[in-house]
């Protein structure tokens, strides 16, 4: 077994982030990590005082406000993904802009007795883009279950 250094979360992980070969930007004070990973920008929080990072995905999808079916199956599609994931799915509001802008966000273990750290952050951030997928492959679904709906009560109006 590794004997524990006890390097921080945070300086491990932007070790991490430099052998994965992205780039990341410190915020002023230094407790935000902006990090690009396949063309998407995250955010993480982490210390050194610490073994834990916070990790987000902010305004990965908005939707107009003003488009209630698509606001109703983005609600139906967030319930669905926090009760089946391991990532948080959270909506604000942008009243300014009329969107409804969705978030994702994670917490995870990430110390000097994780032996490939490099494989765990990749594992972590892909199941943010798995996220993604579920939660656009259900708003497909939703919507072609609509338009049967839809459909169905043309033909039944028509009979």
């Amino acid at each position: 077994m590794k004997e524990d250094t006890n390097t921080g979360a945070r300086d491990l992980l932007l070790d991490t982030l430099a052998m994965m070969g992205c780039s990341f930007e410190l915020s002023d004070n230094g407790s935000a990590i902006f990090f690009w990973y396949q063309g998407q920008c995250f955010v993480a929080m982490a210390t050194n005082d610490s073994c834990f990072v916070d990790l987000y995905d902010t305004h990965w999808q908005s939707i107009d406000l003003n488009h209630k079916e698509e606001v109703s199956r983005m609600k139906k599609c967030i319930n669905e993904a926090n009760r089946s994931s391991s990532v948080y799915v959270e909506k604000t509001i942008d009243k300014k802009k009329k969107k409804m802008l969705i978030h994702l966000s994670m917490d995870f273990i990430f110390n000097d007795t994780i032996e490939d750290k490099e494989g765990r952050l990749r594992t972590v951030l892909d199941e943010l883009f798995h996220v993604h997928h579920i939660i656009d492959y259900n708003m497909i679904k939703l919507k072609k279950e609509d338009d049967n709906d839809i459909k169905t009560i043309i033909i039944v109006n028509q009979i």
